[in-house]
């Protein structure tokens, strides 16, 4: 390599170091490849080795798959600067629905679960552009609206076929978790939608000026948390055996954690990526789980999570697309 080559690169990184705005995207970048690296060490070597054994192992598996399912489909709405705050009453609701229909076998469960995951999420997209109300408002209200409907019709417990066991196997999990992130890295990355997305989280105005559709954007947006939603809901359903009036509780706030521990912004915008999905469920998993061999209570793990989401948006939020929020 000649001398005039080595001189350019020892420029070019001069001039990278010196710009601090490089330098802050760079180090957000890193921050959650290390803070997964992190977790795993400090509970391996804390845990006496109880991390890393393949029991526990299979155990974050299950915990990383439910949030990843939800993950997929609230990483659209997040782009855009909004959140879905009903996402585990959805997923609630589309159990208790797929388990009503599973007298025709899991495929049209399946479909049904679906189904009903998207037509609440267009709901809440109709309701967000329709009503001009604040998505997080509308999301609080169906939230706690069909979390009242799956109390009332779960409680006497809703049991399906033992034969479905197999569904909860690790093979199919990974290839139905492997599939779902392609489809959400193509649609995300290559696809009009997934550029209008962050568009929108860019700048509303601005993206609208730009011929971006707005209203239908969000709209679609929303059907297709709703959709991960459902799916995340017949997962579920299907690992416990049957659908309980808690089913799908806590997962928005999960998602919205792990997606944050990823490295995506609130606020959405540009910087929104894929990836933060993986990286953030299985840093949370990891966490969850570290804290449960640990042997903390329910409220300390609550309280642990808090503030490692706090944190995490104070490093991760964008200010300068606040406004994008609504």
């Amino acid at each position: 390599m000649s001398e005039a080559t080595v001189q350019k690169k020892n420029n070019r990184l001069l001039e990278f170091w010196k710009d601090k705005e490089q330098r802050g995207k760079l180090v957000r970048s890193l921050i959650p490849f290390v803070g997964l690296v992190f977790i795993i060490l400090f509970f391996q070597i804390s845990t006496g080795g109880r991390l890393l054994t393949s029991n526990n192992l299979r155990t974050v598996l299950n915990q990383t798959f439910s949030i990843i399912l939800g993950a997929c489909g609230m990483v659209f709405v997040i782009s855009q600067g909004n959140l879905d705050f009903s996402m585990g009453s959805v997923s609630g609701f589309a159990a208790v629905v797929g388990a009503m229909s599973s007298g025709a076998g899991p495929l049209v469960s399946l479909l049904v679960a679906l189904a009903v995951g998207a037509a609440i999420g267009a709901l809440n997209g109709l309701l967000h552009v329709g009503l001009r109300a604040p998505a997080n408002i509308v999301t609080l209200c169906t939230q706690f609206a069909f979390r009242g409907v799956v109390q009332v019709v779960a409680a006497a417990g809703l049991i399906i076929p033992m034969t479905w066991a197999w569904l909860d196997s690790t093979p199919v999990k990974i290839v139905v978790a492997v599939i779902l992130v392609l489809l959400t890295v193509v649609v995300f990355s290559y696809t009009k939608f997934g550029k209008y997305c962050k568009a929108i989280g860019s700048g509303g105005i601005a993206s609208v000026q730009s011929g971006v559709p707005l209203d239908k954007m969000k709209i679609l947006a929303f059907m297709l948390s709703g959709t991960a939603a459902g799916l995340s809901g017949f997962f579920s359903m299907v690992r416990a055996g049957s659908v309980a009036p808690t089913t799908g509780t806590g997962l928005e706030m999960n998602v919205l954690l792990a997606i944050v521990l990823g490295g995506m912004p609130l606020s959405g915008g540009a910087n929104s990526k894929v990836r933060a999905v993986i990286l953030g469920s299985a840093m949370l998993a990891f966490l969850m789980n570290g804290l449960v061999i640990w042997g903390l209570n329910d409220l300390v793990q609550q309280g642990v999570k808090g503030a490692i989401f706090l944190i995490a948006v104070g490093l991760s939020f964008e200010r300068g697309n606040i406004a994008v929020i609504k």
